[in-house]
């Protein structure tokens, strides 16, 4: 094997670096799992129409597809000027945040189904 074979053969490389390839895999898996559910709570729990559910979905929507619209831009120009992504720690600490703001919801949806 050569030196140059060596270098780009994936199957090299180390046991711990595959796996961490792994690790975003359940978070999108949940992530999808959960993002179908999300309009059952408000129409269940809040008394909300079809409508108000479709105008937010809408608005979520469009929110997502102006933010990466902007970040690839903002990515392109950090590429230019060489500097590293952000991207890996703004995900990890978004999806604790998006954790949090879960918990908290379901609690105050508890607080009123019981109350």
């Amino acid at each position: 094997m050569t030196a140059a074979t060596k270098a780009t053969d994936y199957s090299l490389s180390p046991r711990g670096i595959r796996a961490l390839g792994f690790v975003p895999m359940p978070i999108d898996v949940s992530s999808a799992m959960i993002q179908a559910l999300l309009p059952v709570y408000p129409m269940t729990m809040l008394g909300a129409s079809m409508v108000a559910v479709g105008v937010i979905e809408g608005i979520a929507e469009a929110t997502a597809s102006i933010t990466k619209t902007f970040s690839g831009a903002l990515r392109i120009s950090q590429v230019q000027r060489g500097l590293p992504s952000p991207g890996l720690a703004l995900r990890s600490s978004l999806s604790r945040v998006l954790g949090l703001i879960t918990a908290f919801v379901e609690s105050k949806l508890r607080e009123k189904d019981r109350g």
